[in-house]
């Protein structure tokens, strides 16, 4: 990746971020940048703020480095943690944001995909009349490559009344 403003121009990594319904797929060698571009799209995109109960919208970017899970986590643990993630996110960035407990910290019974649709869902109702945009961001991703994750495994959520979309982004 070499110099990121070469590569991007000003701005670049905003707009690199915010393809409206794909997935992107960041990859390069040791030391080519990948983490400080993924941690300036977190910076860029969470410089703003919402309030629940004012119609807006907002792009809620969430770092997560896998290496920093434990090594025996499977899906359940991995979409719990993005949306704890997420949670703590929308707590610092939305005024009003309303969410004590997500489900699946009260529910254990169904598939990992089910629960982070409940927790997801939880999230979005929760942003009250923000309409919120979510992009995970996951450094390291191939923890997540191993035997624990069904090979061809693709993460989307869509939330139903408003257009509002989640998407993940990895390195």
């Amino acid at each position: 990746m070499g110099n990121m403003r070469w590569a991007f121009g000003v701005g670049g990594a905003n707009r690199l971020a915010r393809f409206s319904d794909r997935a992107t797929l960041l990859f390069g060698g040791r030391q080519a940048g990948k983490t400080t571009l993924l941690r300036r799209i977190h910076r860029d995109v969470n410089a703003c703020k919402a309030n629940a109960l004012e119609l807006g919208d907002l792009d809620a970017a969430v770092y997560i480095n896998l290496m920093t899970m434990d090594y025996e986590a499977g899906p359940s643990e991995f979409f719990r943690h993005l949306t704890n993630q997420l949670k703590k996110t929308c707590e610092d960035r939305i005024e009003h944001f309303d969410l004590s407990v997500l489900p699946s910290g009260t529910s254990r019974s169904g598939s990992a995909a089910d629960l982070f649709h409940e927790d997801m869902s939880a999230i979005f109702k929760a942003s009250g009349e923000v309409e919120l945009r979510v992009l995970f961001l996951l450094d390291e991703s191939q923890r997540v490559l191993g035997k624990r994750f069904p090979r061809g495994s693709k993460i989307t959520f869509s939330h139903s009344s408003t257009v509002q979309r989640s998407r993940i982004q990895s390195a």
